[in-house]
């Protein structure tokens, strides 16, 4: 035992030495008796009772997780137990700050905000790609917990530790399974503030890490507006860093804005804002300094293509001159060129090389201008495929990026050399325009016909479009370019089956839509045993989420893209069966946007999914809460299809009885809308067997068309007597759809004719 009572073995771990504190109790360095290693050993007294409660409670939910929690990016737990002086666990123990050894009293662990400290001593701070490698491993870190339900509340720098050089998430003393809750627990600058209302909590002070790694500056000095520099100063940037910086600022003002609905849905959105593929939302892509070896490799291939096809033209046309009869099969217009000299096609060449050169060593200035004087003295390379894209690349090197685009769009240099396809779409790329990137590559597609090459390009490219559907249809192409070929079919296959693992959705996507084994057509998938219920609810899935993408108060027009986006995206995975991924993509929307959790339509909608889950507890659990019995009349339609799939037709005649009486009140209403409500309430009738009130709904509307038609006082003021038939009509027709539907129903209305 040591002077605390502790034991000096614990479950096969000696105690060397006190190194820390976190959370609520001390870390200690520790030896596997077993192994011989270096290990962490936390150790939380029990004098407090309830801060070791609150440490249980942690373990407790972070081990019911465990199997999401397998991430490379989270600190593991390999070991908890508890005695009776204290509860303990066991992780692996972290980098050092320096190379000593972990026995040595100077030793250290290396944590963020250590390494922050040792980098204000050094000549350079941290550069912005430094920057973001730092941080994208704690938002997949923390994504893991989100999906898992599960909070961290202490998000900062001393928490963030290193292994093996990678930053992992540690310390999870505060963790608690209150995801959808607001708390103030944590350390103060990285905790959430009172101003920090909705959304998630562990958001704010990852930011705020981001903040400190950006800057070098604790958190209280981020500030609402405040703009600031890293320690170096502004001028220690160059332009390109310059503007990273802003870029990075740009994303924790939106992580940290007041308004939730500004913020980012979650982590694996804030990841992609930050990641370098995706920086469209902010501004058009930096390019860095060299080009990739794809580009490249494309301009040098066509540029010595060019040269050559200018010098074949050249011989041509001198052929032409001895033998007029000599047939030319080459396209190349070579009619229209003038004649060059030995001398002139060697000084194009070496034009073609320089170019290469510049654009090679990343002097995007002299390659714009060479490009410009080789097509002003040498018209005919204008047709040329090759100084396009070189014209383009250099543009874009000088982040001219509109006119790097307004050069791709020029049909003339469309070509279908396999380089010129592959180089254009890879700079389309670059620019950060994948929409412009399909576009190109379908114009080559209508100039020069089917391609294999061109459509898996395109395919590419729909792959990071989340166009999934567009991505097995350019492959269907790609096999019908030689339809009963078994070769080609393999050829395709070939090219096809790495964009399942280059984009893993599009790989989930193929689990849910199977490709054929052969040429024959695919056939139709097993429908879901909800697909009727499933197209009653699309019917009215735009009104059931009508509040996400109208929300009541003003929101920016890329926040209402982005919401757009997320419901386009639950639609579609409705439409596939796909229950499960619906419901998370939708529970995510809730956990960030609080204000639509007791939303009617969305809850009805979320206890369908959870109902096609088979989680019936959690279905009871979802209706029971308040704002079901919110007669407000938005979405009522959409409320009575959910209620009557969750087999709540009885509280669906409630709703819609609430509502027609409500309108009796207010005579300036819809008639039209007052005649739909009784129809969705005989229908709910109908199926709850109250044939009678459904025949009294049908004769109520009848009434009132005749009222609306008529006047309230019975006067025939504005009557017309086609108007009127032509409603009743609609009305009868309408009843009698419902008596098709059931037979029950219709068996009664017969009954009553027979009377």
């Amino acid at each position: 035992m040591d002077q605390d009572g502790y034991a000096r073995i614990l479950d096969g771990y000696g105690l060397i030495r006190f190194i820390g504190r976190g959370g609520f109790g001390e870390v200690w360095l520790c030896r596997s008796e077993t192994m011989g290693d270096f290990r962490a050993l936390k150790l939380i007294s029990t004098s407090n009772p309830e801060l070791l409660s609150k440490e249980y409670e942690s373990l407790v939910h972070y081990r019911k997780a465990a199997a999401l929690l397998r991430c490379p990016d989270l600190v593991p737990i390999e070991h908890v137990n508890r005695i009776e002086s204290a509860l303990f666990y066991v992780m692996p123990l972290a980098d050092g700050v320096s190379d000593q050894d972990p026995s040595d009293e100077e030793w250290k662990p290396q944590s963020l905000s250590s390494l922050i400290q040792t980098r204000k001593d050094e000549p350079s701070w941290f550069s912005s790609k430094e920057v973001i490698a730092l941080i994208l491993p704690i938002l997949r870190g923390l994504q893991t917990l989100t999906s898992a339900g599960l909070v961290h509340r202490d998000v900062k720098p001393d928490n963030i530790l290193f292994f093996n050089g990678a930053p992992c998430l540690g310390d999870i003393s505060l963790m608690g399974a209150d995801a959808s809750e607001i708390t103030r627990r944590g350390t103060p600058g990285y905790a959430t503030p009172t101003w920090y209302v909705g959304g998630h909590p562990d958001m704010f002070g990852v930011a705020a890490s981001l903040y400190s790694i950006l800057t070098g500056n604790s958190p209280d000095k981020m500030g609402r507006t405040a703009f600031i520099w890293p320690p170096l100063g502004e001028e220690s940037l160059s332009p390109i860093e310059r503007a990273e910086w802003k870029r990075i600022h740009a994303v924790i003002r939106r992580a940290t804005d007041e308004k939730v609905s500004e913020r980012y849905l979650d982590f694996t959105a804030m990841a992609d804002a930050l990641s370098n593929d995706s920086l469209a939302e902010l501004r058009p892509k930096i390019r860095p300094k060299s080009k990739p070896l794809r580009v490249l490799l494309a301009l040098y291939s066509l540029m010595g293509i060019a040269a050559a096809t200018l010098a074949v033209a050249f011989h041509l046309r001198q052929d032409r001159q001895v033998n007029p009869k000599s047939e030319v099969t080459n396209k190349t217009p070579v009619k229209s060129l003038p004649e060059l000299t030995p001398e002139q096609l060697a000084d194009y060449t070496a034009h073609a090389g320089l170019i290469q050169g510049y654009i090679g060593d990343g002097q995007y200035a002299n390659a714009l201008a060479s490009v410009e004087n080789l097509l002003s003295t040498y018209p005919q390379s204008r047709s040329q495929p090759a100084y396009s894209l070189a014209r383009a690349t250099a543009l874009a090197g000088l982040k001219r990026y509109e006119e790097a685009k307004e050069e791709l769009r020029k049909d003339v240099n469309l070509s279908s050399q396999i380089t010129a396809m592959a180089g254009r779409k890879d700079l389309w790329l670059e620019l950060g325009d994948l929409e412009g990137a399909e576009k190109d590559i379908t114009r080559v597609l209508d100039k020069f016909g089917p391609n294999s090459f061109a459509l898996f390009l395109r395919a590419d490219v729909k792959a990071q479009r989340d166009d999934f559907a567009g991505v097995v249809a350019d492959k269907h192409l790609a096999y019908d370019i030689k339809k009963n070929d078994p070769a080609q079919r393999k050829l395709v296959d070939l090219m096809w089956t790495p964009l399942a693992e280059k984009y893993p959705a599009f790989g989930d996507y193929l689990k849910f839509h199977p490709e054929p084994a052969d040429n024959n057509p695919a056939p139709s998938p097993e429908p879901s045993k909800f697909a009727d219920e499933d197209d009653e609810i699309l019917k009215v899935f735009d009104d059931i989420l009508v509040d996400l993408i109208e929300p009541a108060s003003p929101v920016s027009d890329a926040a209402i893209q982005a919401r757009k986006s997320t419901k386009e995206r639950i639609r579609k995975e409705l439409e596939s069966a796909n229950y499960a991924r619906a419901l998370h993509t939708l529970d995510e929307v809730l956990y960030s946007l609080t204000e639509l959790h007791n939303n009617p339509a969305i809850s009805l909608f979320r206890a369908a999914l959870l109902r096609r889950l088979d989680r019936p507890s959690e279905v009871e659990q979802e209706l029971r809460k308040p704002c079901h019995y919110n007669a407000n009349e938005k979405a009522a339609e959409a409320r009575t299809v959910l209620l009557e799939d969750l087999h709540r037709e009885k509280d669906a005649v409630t709703l819609l009885t609430q509502l027609l009486e409500g309108r009796e009140s207010h005579s300036h209403l819809s008639g039209e809308k007052t005649i739909v409500l009784l129809h969705l309430r005989s229908k709910a009738r109908v199926a709850l067997g109250d044939f009678a009130g459904a025949h009294e709904d049908f004769h109520e509307a009848l009434k009132l068309a005749e009222t609306a038609f008529r006047g309230a006082d019975g006067d025939n003021l504005h009557v017309d007597p086609d108007d009127l038939k032509q409603m009743g009509d609609m009305i009868r027709q309408t009843w009698l759809s419902l008596q098709e539907s059931y037979p029950g129903y219709k068996a009664y209305v017969a009954t009553l004719h027979e009377k």
